[in-house]
């Protein structure tokens, strides 16, 4: 008969922290909860999924009395991409579990939640910038606000769509000494998207350091994104195991997801590039 106190370090069911660290990294999401987001293929075989784009229909027509309208096919773009395998490893001491101020668990949590949403984040960035139309990027010399007005007239009559401007926090100051800027403080509560810091010509904006940054040029990429235009589908939420290494007295706790992002609609992105490399003064 075991005899003794129960140590946390005998206590880490992987199934519940599972469930904390997917909690965790769903509440650090930011590119995906603008994404067209699809579990239905979570446990089935394949290393490739399909994201369909649904094609607009033809305008509305004149109709004569008693004349059969034509009906017409309502029809889909098939959209292939390459399934992914992205996942983090943690290693906890029984001596940090036993003696460590806070809870190293809710803290491996956190982190390991974190870092994958970033990743996930990360590869919709880079499908989105990679892909975008050359149409639809705009780097012109003007102002900023000039550029996020040309993108945003891409839309024509549909820039109601546009659900948000994602920006680097290295355009922050810009963006506040800007006069076309309207902060978020001057918006009732609950008007604006949560996390959107104010809007710009009507477009919310939102502050994250996931959209690309060059420190060599100074060119901050900014991204104006309607819903559903990216498309995240997972083909395995993620997991967590644990092991131990009884030598060394470590729990080793994984986790991994699998999934698959694709640009779905390359009409309902922009890509603003602005130089924020202070002008020369000359000679």
């Amino acid at each position: 008969m075991a005899t003794g106190p129960t140590k946390k370090a005998n206590v880490i069911v992987p199934e519940v922290f599972g469930d904390i660290v997917t909690a965790k990294f769903k509440g650090k999401l930011v590119i995906a909860n603008f994404a067209l987001t699809d579990t239905t293929l979570v446990g089935n075989p394949g290393d490739t999924v399909h994201f369909p784009k649904w094609n607009p229909i033809g305008d509305a027509e004149d109709l004569t009395e008693d004349e059969a309208m034509v009906p017409e096919k309502l029809t889909s773009d098939d959209a292939e991409a390459t399934v992914k395998e992205v996942g983090k490893a943690v290693t906890i001491t029984d001596q940090a579990l036993l003696s460590s101020i806070g809870d190293p668990l809710d803290e491996a949590a956190t982190q390991v939640g974190k870092v994958v949403a970033r990743k996930i984040d990360a590869d919709l960035i880079s499908e989105a910038v990679t892909n975008c139309p050359a149409g639809r990027v705009v780097n012109t010399t003007d102002e900023f606000y000039e550029k996020v007005a040309d993108a945003k007239s891409l839309w024509g009559d549909e820039a109601e769509e546009i659900a948000v401007l994602l920006v680097h926090s290295k355009m922050y100051t810009a963006l506040l000494k800007d006069e076309n800027f309207i902060s978020a403080d001057k918006y009732p509560a609950g008007v604006l998207i949560t996390g959107a810091i104010g809007t710009l010509y009507g477009v919310p904006v939102m502050i994250t350091d996931r959209v690309p940054y060059n420190t060599g040029t100074g060119v901050a990429t900014s991204i104006m994104l309607e819903r559903n235009a990216l498309g995240y589908i997972t083909k395995r939420a993620p997991i967590v195991e644990t092991g131990r290494d009884i030598l060394k007295r470590n729990t080793i706790i994984t986790t991994n997801v699998h999934y698959a992002v694709k640009l779905i609609n390359t009409d309902g992105i922009a890509v603003i590039e602005h130089d924020l490399t202070p002008p020369s003064n000359g000679g």
